[in-house]
């Protein structure tokens, strides 16, 4: 297939490359999802710290009237239940933080590579997917606007990929022709196969694996194709017949 392969066995993804560079959300929305999830998380504590203490509290009423089957039953099931519940509490809490700090730099990476890709390929792009670059860069902007010290994250993030990419290729020039190739491979694809919408990429991610491998993982490919399909949603205005004197 015209493009999958192309330019993604160069060096430049030995610094630029991501996972599911499809995921939507951003570094602040991965930041905002997991505020809320610990919000709920706090709450579940909560009600485990109160079962705890029903559980003690049926231990001591058992200790003071032996004999009372149900009473019995309870404080039983609090001598084991009470550690247990503790104890999944604390290990949940510490899967739970190895999780965000995963998620959290999945998203930092999605994005920054996106934004390196987005510098060094520009050329790629070319005067008929300028508005697009304008687009994702206003995108981003606005994905930010919130949360200026993840920005200073991301960015700091792209520009030492950028720097990576352009020592690693033997300087600037080199790196911006090697990523800007990639994503001309994405747009050729996209054109070939009439991409006017995201349900075509989707269609061929489960169709073509060697598709779905590059576009989740090259950012310079995956531009390529993106711009294709913003393309077909807002087609560039039609430019008026010069008029002859």
């Amino acid at each position: 297939m015209p493009g999958v392969h192309g330019t993604d066995t160069q060096g430049y993804r030995k610094w630029l490359q991501a996972e599911e560079l499809s995921q939507p959300d951003s570094l602040p929305d991965v930041k905002r999802h997991q505020h809320k999830a610990r919000l709920s998380a706090d709450l579940a504590s909560a009600a485990l710290d109160t079962a705890h203490g029903v559980l003690g509290v049926a231990e001591i009423a058992a200790a003071h009237a032996p004999g009372c089957g149900a009473l019995e039953v309870i404080a039983a099931g609090g001598a084991v239940s009470a550690p247990f519940l503790v104890g999944l509490a604390g290990a949940l809490q510490w899967a739970g933080a190895g999780i965000e700090g995963d998620e959290l730099n999945a998203a930092l990476h999605r994005d920054a590579s996106l934004e390196a890709a987005l510098n060094l390929g520009h050329d790629g792009l070319g005067a008929q997917y300028a508005d697009f670059a304008r687009a994702e860069r206003d995108r981003i902007e606005a994905e930010y606007a919130q949360d200026s010290s993840a920005h200073a994250l991301m960015v700091g993030t792209a520009a030492r990929v950028v720097d990576d990419v352009c020592r690693g290729l033997g300087g600037l020039p080199a790196a911006k022709a090697e990523v800007s190739a990639a994503v001309g491979d994405g747009i050729r694809l996209a054109q070939n196969k009439a991409f006017g919408g995201p349900a075509d990429v989707a269609a061929m991610e489960r169709l073509n694996p060697s598709f779905r491998e590059r576009y989740e993982t090259d950012p310079a490919f995956h531009l390529g194709v993106d711009a294709v399909v913003w393309r077909a949603g807002h087609p560039a205005p039609a430019v008026p017949p010069q008029q002859s004197n």
